[in-house]
């Protein structure tokens, strides 16, 4: 459940934070 929801909400994440801190967030989340 919580993946699916995480999975929806990753594309708003990544619009909202910024690109620099998007990339760090992203290969945390790989």
């Amino acid at each position: 459940e919580i993946c699916g929801s995480n999975h929806s909400f990753m594309p708003i994440v990544l619009e909202l934070v910024p690109l620099k801190c998007g990339e760090k967030w992203s290969a945390s989340m790989l």
